[in-house]
């Protein structure tokens, strides 16, 4: 309802519509906060031996802000899981993260089932729900890999091996440096 109060503030009161705008984002900030509050303790809340964490991830492999790592591939539950698991086993080998626009359905219940569906399935790597780097990288659709150096940055969109998108960053991409650092990274035996 008083989003809907909000509107017609907006549209109807040009002098008071800056203090509902604020009220507005302040309130979308809340949410994101309880969001991130709900998603931390439902994985440290969980047994040692719940699917939804994950053995491997050095971070926790839930959260909301992808920007402290360099690699990340956005995807969504629409992708095929097959894609899921071959996209993760990269992303675990060399250091990444998997970033989704938001909760699907905007369910809090349905993305812990997704996750735990994930984890049953082998795929390891951290997910963060992030729509601000959506926004912030332009991502128009899924699977898309951006690779971050400093402020530039690359991105390459398809269904293609991690390994092909790092080799044609190193090639065309302004990261090509982090893309050789990290394509070594494959060349290294694995335990």
């Amino acid at each position: 309802m008083s989003w809907v109060i909000s509107y017609f503030l907006l549209t109807l009161t040009p002098s008071i519509s800056e203090e509902v705008k604020r009220f507005s984002e302040q309130a979308g900030k809340q949410v994101d906060e309880e969001a991130l509050t709900f998603l931390k303790d439902l994985y440290t809340q969980a047994p040692p031996d719940s699917p939804i964490k994950c053995k491997k991830c050095v971070a926790p492999p839930i959260g909301a802000h992808s920007s402290s790592y360099n690699l990340m591939t956005f995807m969504s539950f629409s992708v095929p899981l097959e894609s899921w698991k071959e996209w993760s086993k990269s992303l675990e080998k060399i250091g990444g993260v998997f970033v989704l626009r938001g909760l699907p359905g905007n369910s809090f219940q349905i993305f812990a089932q997704k996750i735990k569906e994930l984890r049953n399935a082998g795929i390891n790597a951290p997910i963060y729900v992030d729509p601000e780097a959506y926004h912030k990288y332009g991502i128009q659709a899924v699977p898309t890999t951006v690779l971050l150096d400093g402020e530039k940055y690359d991105k390459i969109t398809g269904n293609i091996h991690l390994e092909a998108a790092l080799r044609a960053f190193k090639e065309k991409g302004s990261s090509n440096i982090i893309a050789r650092e990290l394509l070594s990274k494959y060349e290294l035996p694995t335990n």
